[in-house]
């Protein structure tokens, strides 16, 4: 089904107007070149491109035509994010006592194929009891073998994923290269090929059950699975991003807007307010929460 297709069939809230165009042709050219001067030591002047900052997947979405402002987006990488999408009374509201929508435009996504990687993940976390089995992961650990910085580590059959800031991908890819042999393990960056927005609050669990969640499923963190929406697989974490009832979607760039579209129209029928959070409240909510998953 075309986008144009689903948007016609399906009563999206004004505020979720979303721009396919703008989103296509935002990610047919992942960065954008200007003309930067720069004199050389014998007094010539000469140009080079300089990457320009490109926004989130939920930003291109839900307000496209969006250019770099540090006033009112924080970066990461090459990718910026809104510092607030909503009135920000209304975002914390809805993260802690309703159902928001978090732009986690800001993390990366890294997967290892290959023989053993169980044993080799549960090797890293000998100092935390993980025991990783398919379907489960740990979120906000450290393991030295990628980064300085906590990741989330998600176990599948023959795979792992890794979830971290953006920004610590190359470091996590040079380090897991020096370490593990490409003739044995294929290590892939996805960073720009998944689109990423949580549910977060305490309704948020109607929603998860809408889209084919069931009740004894994603009930701890690192808990994850593959869903199907629209004939397209989304892959649901329960990650509590920044406090209890937080689920991550990973979702394949090019049908990022038609599955953002399908979660905001379910919210609609369940009689839900799903507000478009930035990173601000996020932020916010996180420092409530001592025990929270960066």
């Amino acid at each position: 089904m075309t986008a144009d297709g689903l948007t016609s069939r399906l009563a999206i809230p004004r505020k979720f107007l979303f721009h396919y165009s703008t989103l296509s042709e935002c990610f047919k050219t992942l960065i954008i070149q200007e003309r930067n001067i720069k004199v050389t030591k014998d007094g010539r002047s000469e140009t080079e491109p300089q990457q320009m900052l490109r926004p989130s997947a939920f930003v291109a979405s839900v307000v496209p035509n969006k250019v770099f402002d540090p006033q009112h987006h924080v970066a990461f990488g090459d990718v910026f994010l809104e510092n607030h999408m909503s009135a920000f009374e209304d975002e914390i509201e809805a993260i802690t006592h309703g159902a928001g929508l978090p732009d986690r435009g800001n993390q990366g996504w890294i997967t290892l194929a290959g023989k053993d990687l169980l044993n080799l993940a549960n090797h890293w976390l000998a100092a935390v009891p993980a025991n990783l089995s398919p379907g489960t992961g740990i979120c906000g650990v450290r393991v030295e073998e990628i980064s300085n910085n906590p990741i989330d580590l998600y176990a599948e059959a023959g795979r792992l994923c890794i979830g971290l800031d953006r920004t610590g991908v190359e470091q996590a890819l040079t380090r897991l290269r020096s370490q593990l042999p490409s003739t044995v393990f294929t290590l892939t960056n996805e960073t720009n090929c998944v689109g990423r927005i949580a549910v977060m609050g305490p309704d948020s669990r109607k929603l998860l059950q809408a889209l084919g969640v069931h009740d004894d499923q994603l009930l701890n963190i690192g808990e994850h699975m593959e869903i199907v929406i629209i004939d397209e697989p989304v892959r649901v974490s329960r990650s509590d991003c920044a406090g209890p009832h937080g689920y991550d979607f990973i979702v394949q760039m090019e049908s990022f807007n038609m599955i953002l579209a399908v979660i905001c129209s379910w919210g609609v029928r369940l009689g839900m307010n799903l507000v478009p959070v930035g990173w601000n409240a996020v932020q916010e909510t996180a420092r409530q929460y001592p025990n929270r998953i960066l």
